[in-house]
Protein backbone atom coordinates (compact mmCIF):
# COMPACT_ATOMS: atom_id res chain seq x y z
CA UNK A 1 0.00 0.00 0.00
CA UNK A 2 0.86 3.45 -0.69
CA UNK A 3 -0.30 7.15 -0.57
CA UNK A 4 -1.95 9.11 2.37
CA UNK A 5 -4.27 12.14 2.34
CA UNK A 6 -7.16 12.16 -0.30
CA UNK A 7 -6.26 9.62 -2.38
CA UNK A 8 -4.55 6.04 -2.28
CA UNK A 9 -2.96 3.31 -4.50
CA UNK A 10 -3.07 0.11 -3.12
CA UNK A 11 -1.99 -3.63 -4.57
CA UNK A 12 -4.51 -5.84 -4.33
CA UNK A 13 -4.62 -9.68 -2.82
CA UNK A 14 -5.39 -10.57 -6.29
CA UNK A 15 -2.31 -9.40 -7.63
CA UNK A 16 -4.53 -5.88 -9.43
CA UNK A 17 -3.95 -2.40 -8.62
CA UNK A 18 -6.50 0.10 -7.45
CA UNK A 19 -6.98 3.66 -6.38
CA UNK A 20 -9.13 5.06 -3.85
CA UNK A 21 -10.99 8.44 -2.87
CA UNK A 22 -9.86 9.26 0.93
CA UNK A 23 -10.98 6.62 3.49
CA UNK A 24 -13.32 5.24 1.26
CA UNK A 25 -13.57 1.64 1.27
CA UNK A 26 -14.80 0.89 -2.30
CA UNK A 27 -11.87 1.97 -5.06
CA UNK A 28 -12.57 4.48 -8.32
CA UNK A 29 -10.60 2.82 -10.51
CA UNK A 30 -9.21 -1.02 -10.77
CA UNK A 31 -6.56 -2.45 -12.80
CA UNK A 32 -6.74 -6.07 -12.34
CA UNK A 33 -4.32 -8.42 -12.53
CA UNK A 34 -5.27 -9.52 -15.98
CA UNK A 35 -5.05 -6.06 -16.89
CA UNK A 36 -9.20 -5.21 -17.07
CA UNK A 37 -9.68 -1.77 -15.77
CA UNK A 38 -13.19 -0.82 -14.30
CA UNK A 39 -14.21 2.56 -13.09
CA UNK A 40 -16.93 1.95 -10.67
CA UNK A 41 -16.37 -0.85 -10.21
CA UNK A 42 -14.13 -4.08 -9.02
CA UNK A 43 -15.05 -6.51 -11.33
CA UNK A 44 -14.56 -5.45 -14.47
CA UNK A 45 -13.46 -9.07 -15.75
CA UNK A 46 -17.34 -10.10 -14.84
CA UNK A 47 -18.40 -8.50 -17.82
CA UNK A 48 -18.70 -9.74 -21.40
CA UNK A 49 -15.70 -10.89 -22.47
CA UNK A 50 -15.79 -9.11 -25.74
CA UNK A 51 -15.94 -5.74 -24.41
CA UNK A 52 -14.58 -5.88 -20.61
CA UNK A 53 -11.11 -4.52 -21.43
CA UNK A 54 -12.36 -1.52 -19.95
CA UNK A 55 -15.53 -0.73 -18.01
CA UNK A 56 -17.30 2.00 -16.55
CA UNK A 57 -20.25 1.46 -13.80
CA UNK A 58 -22.97 4.05 -12.66
CA UNK A 59 -25.92 2.77 -10.08
CA UNK A 60 -27.34 5.22 -12.11
CA UNK A 61 -27.42 6.47 -15.96
CA UNK A 62 -23.81 5.91 -17.02
CA UNK A 63 -21.86 7.31 -19.97
CA UNK A 64 -18.36 8.17 -21.54
CA UNK A 65 -17.63 11.36 -22.84
CA UNK A 66 -15.15 12.46 -25.85
CA UNK A 67 -14.43 15.59 -25.74
CA UNK A 68 -12.99 18.21 -28.12
CA UNK A 69 -11.15 21.74 -26.75
CA UNK A 70 -13.04 23.65 -28.92
CA UNK A 71 -15.75 22.72 -31.88
CA UNK A 72 -12.26 23.45 -34.84
CA UNK A 73 -11.99 19.81 -33.88
CA UNK A 74 -13.24 16.23 -34.79
CA UNK A 75 -13.79 13.54 -31.92
CA UNK A 76 -13.57 10.00 -33.13
CA UNK A 77 -13.81 6.16 -32.26
CA UNK A 78 -11.79 4.06 -34.07
CA UNK A 79 -11.55 0.40 -34.38
CA UNK A 80 -8.44 -0.90 -35.30
CA UNK A 81 -6.66 -4.28 -36.47
CA UNK A 82 -3.16 -2.86 -37.47
CA UNK A 83 -1.12 0.47 -36.70
CA UNK A 84 -0.40 1.48 -40.62
CA UNK A 85 -2.85 2.96 -42.91
CA UNK A 86 -6.47 2.06 -42.95
CA UNK A 87 -5.41 -0.72 -40.15
CA UNK A 88 -5.94 2.05 -38.10
CA UNK A 89 -9.19 2.79 -38.49
CA UNK A 90 -10.75 -0.50 -39.66
CA UNK A 91 -14.19 0.94 -38.23
CA UNK A 92 -14.51 4.22 -37.38
CA UNK A 93 -16.96 6.41 -35.37
CA UNK A 94 -16.38 10.26 -36.24
CA UNK A 95 -17.85 13.54 -35.30
CA UNK A 96 -17.15 16.75 -37.02
CA UNK A 97 -17.78 19.54 -34.54
CA UNK A 98 -17.26 22.37 -37.89
CA UNK A 99 -19.95 21.08 -39.52
CA UNK A 100 -21.78 19.32 -37.17
CA UNK A 101 -21.67 15.45 -38.81
CA UNK A 102 -21.16 12.40 -37.57
CA UNK A 103 -19.23 9.96 -40.18
CA UNK A 104 -19.04 5.73 -39.74
CA UNK A 105 -16.71 3.90 -41.47
CA UNK A 106 -16.24 0.22 -41.74
CA UNK A 107 -13.11 -1.76 -43.85
CA UNK A 108 -11.53 1.55 -43.81
CA UNK A 109 -14.19 3.65 -45.62
CA UNK A 110 -16.98 5.88 -44.96
CA UNK A 111 -19.88 4.13 -45.29
CA UNK A 112 -22.77 6.29 -43.64
CA UNK A 113 -23.18 10.11 -42.74
CA UNK A 114 -26.14 11.82 -40.45
CA UNK A 115 -25.71 15.61 -41.64
CA UNK A 116 -26.41 18.34 -38.87
CA UNK A 117 -29.84 18.50 -40.10
CA UNK A 118 -30.52 15.02 -39.64
CA UNK A 119 -30.29 13.73 -43.34
CA UNK A 120 -28.81 10.06 -43.37
CA UNK A 121 -26.41 9.41 -46.43
CA UNK A 122 -25.29 5.38 -47.23
CA UNK A 123 -22.32 5.73 -49.51
CA UNK A 124 -23.30 9.13 -49.97
CA UNK A 125 -21.49 11.71 -48.02
CA UNK A 126 -23.80 14.75 -49.42
CA UNK A 127 -27.12 13.67 -48.55
CA UNK A 128 -28.42 17.23 -49.03
CA UNK A 129 -32.07 17.77 -50.68
CA UNK A 130 -33.57 14.24 -49.22
CA UNK A 131 -33.44 13.03 -45.53
CA UNK A 132 -32.65 9.74 -46.43
CA UNK A 133 -30.34 8.73 -49.49
CA UNK A 134 -28.28 5.11 -50.67
CA UNK A 135 -26.25 5.55 -53.14
CA UNK A 136 -24.10 2.62 -55.36
CA UNK A 137 -21.81 2.21 -57.68
CA UNK A 138 -21.31 -1.37 -58.26
CA UNK A 139 -23.62 -2.89 -61.28
CA UNK A 140 -26.38 -5.17 -61.28
CA UNK A 141 -26.44 -4.35 -57.42
CA UNK A 142 -30.09 -3.06 -56.75
CA UNK A 143 -29.76 -0.08 -54.18
CA UNK A 144 -32.30 -0.89 -51.92
CA UNK A 145 -34.78 -3.76 -50.54
CA UNK A 146 -37.85 -3.69 -47.68
CA UNK A 147 -38.66 -7.14 -47.12
CA UNK A 148 -40.77 -8.70 -44.88
CA UNK A 149 -41.29 -12.78 -43.71
CA UNK A 150 -43.87 -12.33 -41.30
CA UNK A 151 -47.60 -14.07 -41.62
CA UNK A 152 -50.02 -10.95 -43.16
CA UNK A 153 -47.10 -8.58 -43.69
CA UNK A 154 -47.40 -5.27 -45.59
CA UNK A 155 -45.22 -4.15 -47.66
CA UNK A 156 -43.71 -0.36 -47.86
CA UNK A 157 -45.70 2.87 -46.83
CA UNK A 158 -45.23 6.31 -48.08
CA UNK A 159 -47.24 9.09 -46.42
CA UNK A 160 -47.26 12.40 -47.14
CA UNK A 161 -49.91 14.19 -45.03
CA UNK A 162 -49.63 17.78 -46.62
CA UNK A 163 -50.78 19.63 -49.47
CA UNK A 164 -52.72 17.57 -52.67
CA UNK A 165 -49.83 18.74 -55.11
CA UNK A 166 -46.99 17.18 -53.23
CA UNK A 167 -45.48 13.71 -54.81
CA UNK A 168 -45.87 10.42 -52.42
CA UNK A 169 -43.54 8.57 -54.22
CA UNK A 170 -41.04 9.49 -57.34
CA UNK A 171 -39.11 7.24 -59.58
CA UNK A 172 -36.77 8.43 -61.67
CA UNK A 173 -34.87 7.56 -65.05
CA UNK A 174 -31.65 8.47 -66.35
CA UNK A 175 -33.08 10.75 -67.96
CA UNK A 176 -35.19 12.04 -65.10
CA UNK A 177 -39.23 12.07 -65.64
CA UNK A 178 -40.66 8.44 -64.49
CA UNK A 179 -43.05 7.46 -62.43
CA UNK A 180 -44.83 9.60 -60.08
CA UNK A 181 -47.47 9.27 -57.88
CA UNK A 182 -49.10 12.52 -56.00
CA UNK A 183 -50.71 13.00 -52.84
CA UNK A 184 -54.26 13.76 -54.53
CA UNK A 185 -53.49 9.74 -55.88
CA UNK A 186 -52.76 10.80 -59.42
CA UNK A 187 -50.47 8.70 -61.25
CA UNK A 188 -47.82 10.05 -63.84
CA UNK A 189 -45.91 8.07 -66.52
CA UNK A 190 -43.81 10.27 -68.14
CA UNK A 191 -44.66 13.65 -66.37
CA UNK A 192 -44.37 15.23 -63.09
CA UNK A 193 -47.72 16.47 -63.54
CA UNK A 194 -51.02 14.17 -63.90
CA UNK A 195 -54.12 15.78 -64.52
CA UNK A 196 -56.19 12.58 -64.49
CA UNK A 197 -56.05 9.28 -62.38
CA UNK A 198 -53.64 7.97 -65.06
CA UNK A 199 -51.55 10.24 -67.08
CA UNK A 200 -48.83 8.34 -69.58
CA UNK A 201 -46.65 10.74 -71.59
CA UNK A 202 -44.64 9.14 -74.34
CA UNK A 203 -42.01 11.22 -76.55
CA UNK A 204 -44.79 12.01 -78.86
CA UNK A 205 -48.07 12.73 -76.43
CA UNK A 206 -50.03 10.84 -74.44
CA UNK A 207 -49.55 7.04 -75.00
CA UNK A 208 -49.56 3.44 -73.59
Amino acid sequence: NSGTGLNEYRTEAAGGHAFYKGTETTSKLIISSGGNVGIGTTTPSSYWAGGNNLVVYEAGHAGITIAASTGAYECSLAFADGTSGADAYRGLIRYNHPSNYMEFYTNGSSRMLISSDGSVGINNSSPGGTKFSVHTTTPYEWTGEFKSTAANCYGLAINTLTAAGVYNLGCYTHTGTGFFVKNDGKVGIGTTGPDAPLAILGETGLGI
